[in-house]
Protein backbone atom coordinates (compact mmCIF):
# COMPACT_ATOMS: atom_id res chain seq x y z
CA UNK A 1 0.00 0.00 0.00
CA UNK A 2 1.27 3.33 -1.02
CA UNK A 3 1.02 6.47 1.57
CA UNK A 4 0.49 9.93 0.25
CA UNK A 5 0.85 12.60 2.29
CA UNK A 6 -1.28 15.85 1.60
CA UNK A 7 -1.60 19.63 2.65
CA UNK A 8 -4.49 21.86 2.70
CA UNK A 9 -3.89 25.90 3.44
CA UNK A 10 -5.69 27.11 6.22
CA UNK A 11 -8.77 28.72 5.41
CA UNK A 12 -11.87 30.27 7.43
CA UNK A 13 -15.15 28.98 6.43
CA UNK A 14 -17.35 30.93 8.84
CA UNK A 15 -16.55 34.34 10.45
CA UNK A 16 -18.49 36.63 11.87
CA UNK A 17 -20.13 39.92 9.48
CA UNK A 18 -17.62 42.95 8.69
CA UNK A 19 -19.57 45.10 11.27
CA UNK A 20 -21.46 44.51 14.59
CA UNK A 21 -22.50 47.04 17.56
CA UNK A 22 -23.39 46.18 20.25
CA UNK A 23 -25.21 47.59 24.07
CA UNK A 24 -22.53 48.64 27.05
CA UNK A 25 -22.68 45.71 28.67
CA UNK A 26 -23.64 43.24 26.86
CA UNK A 27 -21.86 40.03 26.05
CA UNK A 28 -20.34 39.29 22.82
CA UNK A 29 -19.64 36.44 20.78
CA UNK A 30 -16.91 36.05 17.45
CA UNK A 31 -17.01 32.86 15.82
CA UNK A 32 -14.45 31.41 13.76
CA UNK A 33 -14.62 28.09 11.75
CA UNK A 34 -11.23 26.80 9.86
CA UNK A 35 -10.25 24.09 8.19
CA UNK A 36 -6.31 22.79 6.81
CA UNK A 37 -4.09 20.21 6.93
CA UNK A 38 -1.90 20.48 8.95
CA UNK A 39 -4.50 21.64 11.27
CA UNK A 40 -4.37 25.47 11.43
CA UNK A 41 -4.02 27.06 14.67
CA UNK A 42 -6.42 30.30 15.38
CA UNK A 43 -5.32 33.38 16.53
CA UNK A 44 -7.25 36.46 17.76
CA UNK A 45 -6.10 40.02 17.60
CA UNK A 46 -7.95 43.73 18.34
CA UNK A 47 -6.55 46.76 16.59
CA UNK A 48 -3.33 44.12 15.91
CA UNK A 49 -3.06 43.56 19.37
CA UNK A 50 -2.73 39.67 20.57
CA UNK A 51 -5.98 38.43 22.48
CA UNK A 52 -5.41 36.14 25.52
CA UNK A 53 -7.59 34.64 27.45
CA UNK A 54 -8.22 36.03 31.09
CA UNK A 55 -9.68 38.37 32.90
CA UNK A 56 -11.51 40.35 29.89
CA UNK A 57 -11.86 37.49 27.07
CA UNK A 58 -12.60 33.57 27.41
CA UNK A 59 -11.23 31.70 24.10
CA UNK A 60 -13.10 27.89 23.55
CA UNK A 61 -12.23 25.68 20.44
CA UNK A 62 -12.91 22.29 19.37
CA UNK A 63 -11.83 20.46 16.07
CA UNK A 64 -14.06 18.03 13.96
CA UNK A 65 -12.56 15.75 11.36
CA UNK A 66 -14.62 16.14 8.30
CA UNK A 67 -13.43 14.25 4.77
CA UNK A 68 -9.70 13.81 5.97
CA UNK A 69 -9.38 17.58 6.40
CA UNK A 70 -9.44 19.11 9.89
CA UNK A 71 -11.59 22.13 10.91
CA UNK A 72 -11.65 23.88 14.39
CA UNK A 73 -13.84 26.07 15.82
CA UNK A 74 -12.77 29.22 17.80
CA UNK A 75 -15.08 31.65 19.69
CA UNK A 76 -13.62 34.81 21.26
CA UNK A 77 -16.88 35.78 24.38
CA UNK A 78 -16.30 38.85 25.91
CA UNK A 79 -18.72 39.67 29.11
CA UNK A 80 -19.77 43.58 29.91
CA UNK A 81 -18.41 45.10 26.81
CA UNK A 82 -17.12 48.73 27.34
CA UNK A 83 -16.66 51.64 25.44
CA UNK A 84 -12.84 50.39 25.09
CA UNK A 85 -13.47 47.24 23.52
CA UNK A 86 -14.67 48.75 20.26
CA UNK A 87 -12.11 48.01 17.70
CA UNK A 88 -11.05 45.64 14.70
CA UNK A 89 -10.84 41.78 15.49
CA UNK A 90 -9.45 39.84 13.63
CA UNK A 91 -9.63 36.33 13.76
CA UNK A 92 -6.12 34.56 12.16
CA UNK A 93 -6.01 31.02 11.43
CA UNK A 94 -2.41 29.80 10.14
CA UNK A 95 -0.83 26.66 9.29
CA UNK A 96 2.38 25.66 7.54
CA UNK A 97 0.85 26.82 4.46
CA UNK A 98 0.02 29.81 4.94
CA UNK A 99 -2.90 32.37 7.01
CA UNK A 100 -5.86 33.02 6.25
CA UNK A 101 -6.87 36.75 8.71
CA UNK A 102 -10.49 37.68 8.84
CA UNK A 103 -11.33 41.50 10.07
CA UNK A 104 -14.92 42.49 11.97
CA UNK A 105 -15.07 46.11 13.47
CA UNK A 106 -17.14 45.83 16.94
CA UNK A 107 -18.64 49.38 17.74
CA UNK A 108 -19.75 49.52 21.78
CA UNK A 109 -23.01 52.03 21.86
CA UNK A 110 -24.07 53.60 25.10
CA UNK A 111 -27.07 53.09 24.13
CA UNK A 112 -29.83 49.90 24.17
CA UNK A 113 -29.29 48.73 20.59
CA UNK A 114 -28.33 45.38 19.49
CA UNK A 115 -27.61 44.24 15.91
CA UNK A 116 -27.82 40.42 15.66
CA UNK A 117 -24.98 38.96 13.56
CA UNK A 118 -25.05 37.39 10.71
CA UNK A 119 -22.27 35.15 9.55
CA UNK A 120 -20.69 34.79 6.26
CA UNK A 121 -20.39 31.71 4.85
CA UNK A 122 -17.00 31.59 1.90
Amino acid sequence: MISRDFVVPSSILLHPPVDTSISLGESFFLTCVARGYPLPAVSWRRDGAPIAPGVEFNITEFQMPILNVSTVTSILELCNAQLTHSGIYTCEAQNSLGADPRFTNVATRDFNFSVLSEWTLT
